[in-house]
């Protein structure tokens, strides 16, 4: 698989769109748990480095790792493609999971596509 190549992000000099395509999906999770956790932060958390820069403290910045470990521990319904299901199809799953799951098929799907379009002289179907 070439990281250079992506499916969702376009290709441009010195990025690697294919590593933007996979970390994608925990936009959403990064940004709620940035969110959720914007109200406890306190004027005490900012620090200066020894280079006169201000950061957040090492404590709120367990409690934000902390926070977005949670987030990515909750579970909730999916419809997954294998494993073990419910009568309606879905199960419940960490949304880590669903997350990781979202990555393989992305790597399949270019894994075919390169593949397809390495035996072919037009695109894959349906495009």
């Amino acid at each position: 698989m070439e990281c250079y190549v992506g499916f969702y992000h376009n290709t441009y000099p010195s990025r690697l769109p294919l590593v933007y395509d996979t970390i994608e999906p925990f936009g959403l999770l990064i940004g709620r748990s940035v969110f959720e956790i914007q109200r406890s932060i306190r004027k005490s958390d900012y620090i200066f480095s020894r280079d006169g820069i201000v950061v957040l403290s090492d404590e709120i910045k367990k409690r934000y790792i902390d926070l977005l470990t949670a987030i990515l521990d909750r579970k909730r319904d999916y419809k997954a493609r294998i494993g073990i299901r419910r009568k309606d199809g879905f199960q419940r799953m960490q949304k880590i999971t669903i997350i990781k799951m979202k990555c393989v098929e992305l790597r399949d799907f270019k894994n075919n596509e390169d593949e397809w379009i390495g035996s072919h002289s037009v695109g894959p179907p349906g495009r």
